[in-house]
């Protein structure tokens, strides 16, 4: 299986202007990640669920991904329930693939404390089977997102989910965040020990002592050597997504237009491809 490249969109940025759509085809790009954030838990049912049908479904989408961003400063889980009924959904409109951090699971967090415990509780196998049962019959892969601030422990969220081995459950690397969230570890390295349980990565650049909602073109932000990113994944034969994330500011206060963002991400595109990347175009 080959990798699949994906130009990341925000789906708030539609209600402002139709021409952000436009950007990925323009582009060569045939899969397409929505970044969906929400503040409060009930805002997820109405804004996360209404978001799906506003995009084609099937064959007309065949590389839609979902990438959901909780507010980083709030403490939001999600209901079995929601869960599942946002997994049945995306299955029957054909979506490739749902992002969300491993701590808004419910009943994550047992499963998180008892990650290295050599069996674990009755409860965290209540947890594993209420999982198990929400992800046997989805054909959506979860990729679950160990950079985000919701995602206490991502040690702990790759030991279990390795432990766990479903084939629906795999991990999720944003390389600019993890960067960002971690100053002082190495991507690369993070890369290769979670080769064997990496579903997707999120091809961001950072920059230090910057907000995460500030995101630079690859290769603008220092932070993230593309080339050695490619290398590991490219020998190792990595089949999963990689999505090209270009935020909507350059500093601090200017916002880009569709037309703008368009040729920044066009330049982080080309730094791609100097890279080794496989980028379409």
């Amino acid at each position: 299986m080959s990798l699949a490249l994906a130009c990341t969109l925000h789906a708030q940025w539609l209600e402002e202007s139709p021409q952000w759509a436009e950007i990925p085809g323009r582009l060569g790009f045939s899969h397409v990640q929505w970044i969906a954030a929400w503040d409060q838990p009930e805002e997820f049912r109405p804004r996360v669920l209404a978001l799906l049908e506003k995009f084609p479904v099937g064959e007309a989408a065949p590389g839609n991904s979902l990438w959901l961003k909780p507010h980083p400063e709030r403490e939001i889980r999600l209901e079995e329930d929601e869960l599942r009924r946002l997994l049945d959904r995306m299955a029957q409109r054909q979506w490739h693939s749902l992002v969300l951090p491993a701590g808004v699971l419910p009943g994550w967090q047992v499963l998180e404390q008892e990650a290295s415990a050599r069996q674990w509780s009755p409860a965290a196998e209540a947890a594993l089977a209420r999982l198990e049962r929400l992800f046997a019959d989805s054909a959506v892969t979860v990729l679950l997102d160990v950079a985000h601030p919701a995602t206490e422990n991502p040690k702990a969220t790759a030991q279990a989910l390795g432990r766990w081995g479903h084939p629906r459950g795999r991990l999720w690397l944003d390389l600019g965040a993890q960067a960002l969230r971690f100053p002082y570890s190495q991507v690369e390295v993070a890369m290769q020990r979670w080769f064997g349980i990496l579903g997707g990565v999120a091809l961001r650049d950072a920059v230090p002592e910057m907000p995460l909602e500030w995101t630079p073109s690859p290769g603008q932000g220092g932070e993230i050597d593309f080339a050695r990113c490619w290398q590991i994944l490219s020998t190792g034969a990595f089949g999963g997504l990689a999505s090209v994330v270009q935020g909507r500011r350059r500093g601090r206060k200017r916002r880009l237009s569709p037309e703008q963002w368009e040729q920044e991400l066009r330049e982080g595109l080309e730094h791609l491809h100097y890279c080794g990347w496989p980028v379409p175009g």
